[in-house]
């Protein structure tokens, strides 16, 4: 039953790739049938074209030149010039004033009465409201007898004159207010002059270098721009393969176990061969870059399996 299922995808591989056929433009490669040795078994198999992605730098803008304009360059000087002497001008001095001030009455001295108010202080008197007899029942009889009654009084409040109202007069400084005026002393004076010769420095702002325009080189602008290539033809080639008689349960265990020590995961090791010891022999095939489909004499040799018993 193990050597059915290795025979079985041995013909899967050579039908898929007799099924295929060349591509439209992958340059299909037919490589000639070996001559088989007695014990030797073979297997076609496609091997499809093999791409890979490239970068390159690819010119978007060629490099030229490019003008600025360089402004002009300036700077400031001190620059003297003398203007001559004859030019008539007109002088004008001003007149002279000094300022005077001056006490002026306003309100002449006097004197008015001032008036005291009277003093005056409260004094409390404590007057009579009511004496004499009242009648009172007697406690046993009961007639109505005459008392000495309680005198009753009232506190009234009065003023007394401490102090007279007086009169007394008080004197009024005169009042003044101080004026200012200004006197001439010297009026305005107009008159011609005539101008001297003088010298005059002032600052001027003086082109040292005029605006020019140069010619700046601009680099190259390039882009990455990612390419598939292909880096060989599709081809058709025969490969070695256990035969039928040699997939023995011992070599198919030596194949188990060399798969799990390199980490792919065939399930049980006990020479029996199923779905998950065909997934981890074609991991193991894409991994190292092998052929898949088979149990290849190349994959043995890169397990290191011995195919004697």
């Amino acid at each position: 039953m193990h050597r059915a299922a290795l025979l079985l995808a041995a013909s899967l591989m050579v039908t898929a790739a007799q099924a295929a056929g060349p591509p439209a433009d992958a340059g299909l490669l037919l490589a000639e049938p070996p001559k088989a040795q007695p014990g030797e078994c073979w297997a076609q198999w496609l091997q499809p074209a093999r791409y890979e992605r490239r970068t390159e730098s690819v010119l978007k803008v060629p490099g030229g030149e490019r003008f600025e304009t360089v402004p002009a360059r300036y700077e400031w000087v001190e620059k003297t010039e003398t203007r001559p002497a004859g030019k008539r001008r007109v002088v004008t001095r001003p007149a002279e004033y000094e300022v005077v001030e001056e006490q002026v009455l306003v309100k002449p001295a006097g004197s008015h009465d001032r008036v005291q108010p009277a003093q005056y202080r409260t004094v409390e008197e404590r007057v009579v409201t009511r004496t004499g007899t009242v009648l009172k029942p007697h406690p046993v009889t009961g007639e109505m007898c005459a008392v000495e009654g309680p005198i009753e009084y009232r506190i009234v409040k009065r003023k007394l004159l401490v102090e007279p109202a007086r009169s007394e007069p008080v004197a009024q400084p005169a009042v003044y207010k101080t004026l200012r005026h200004k006197n001439l002393i010297t009026p305005a004076e107009t008159r011609l002059v005539d101008a001297p010769e003088r010298t005059i420095t002032r600052r001027v702002r003086q082109i040292v270098e005029p605006a020019y325009q140069r010619s700046v080189p601009t680099p190259p602008v390039y882009e990455d721009v990612t390419r598939v290539v292909q880096i060989s033809a599709a081809r058709n080639q025969w490969f070695s393969m256990v035969c039928d008689i040699n997939a023995t349960p011992q070599l198919l265990r030596r194949v188990q176990q060399a798969l799990a020590k390199d980490g792919f995961d065939p399930g049980s090791s006990d020479g029996r061969w199923g779905s998950r010891s065909t997934q981890a022999l074609r991991a193991y095939q894409a991994r190292n870059e092998l052929t898949q489909g088979g149990l290849t004499i190349e994959t043995l040799q890169a397990l290191g399996v011995n195919q004697s018993p």
